[in-house]
């Protein structure tokens, strides 16, 4: 009985082994690799590390949102995408979040729970798609998209677009 006993705890241990080696080799790839998406601190730190120059920022903030950006998210591989969300300064609550990607798809599907109304605009020459519609079921929100620079910009805000459309207009040159 003892020597089963033995023989199972080996056994047990022996898993416990493969299993945390496992894991361990997993993380490996991604202490190398600078260009998955990670959590940065600063927009200087991620544009420095994963060497990104063109990323847009707006000049522009209405007083209820807070800089710097409570969570900046990006990658280089397998395509280029920046996440930047901003709370409002009272609630805490994120109030506007802004996605730079190369992916086509990635920005086209929309962050609005119900779209009243989507229309083309005209974002200082270049051709948007704004959306405005309700979010968490009664708050007004609206997003906006446009291209740059061979990256999809879209910009997502718990409140009226002219307010959406005063921020994209500060980020554009």
């Amino acid at each position: 009985m003892k020597k089963m006993f033995y023989r199972f705890l080996i056994f047990s241990f022996m898993v416990s082994l493969l299993i945390l080696s496992i894991k361990v080799l997993n993380m490996i790839p991604q202490l190398f690799s600078k260009d998955t998406i990670k959590e940065y601190r600063s927009v200087e730190e991620m544009r420095r590390t994963l060497g990104l120059r063109y990323i847009l920022t707006p000049k522009y903030f209405p007083e209820s949102i807070s800089w710097p950006p409570s969570h900046i998210y990006a990658q280089k591989k397998p395509y280029m995408l920046v996440i930047m969300s901003f709370r409002d300064k009272n609630s805490r609550d994120v109030h506007l979040i802004i996605y730079e990607t190369e992916k086509h798809a990635a920005a086209r599907k929309s962050s609005i729970e119900k779209v009243k109304d989507e229309l083309r605009y005209d974002l200082k020459g270049r051709e948007a798609i704004l959306r405005v519609g309700t979010c968490r079921k009664t708050e007004s929100c609206s997003e906006i998209i446009w291209r740059e620079n061979g990256l999809w910009i879209k910009l997502f805000i718990l409140s009226p677009p002219f307010v959406l459309v005063r921020i994209a207009e500060s980020m554009l040159p």
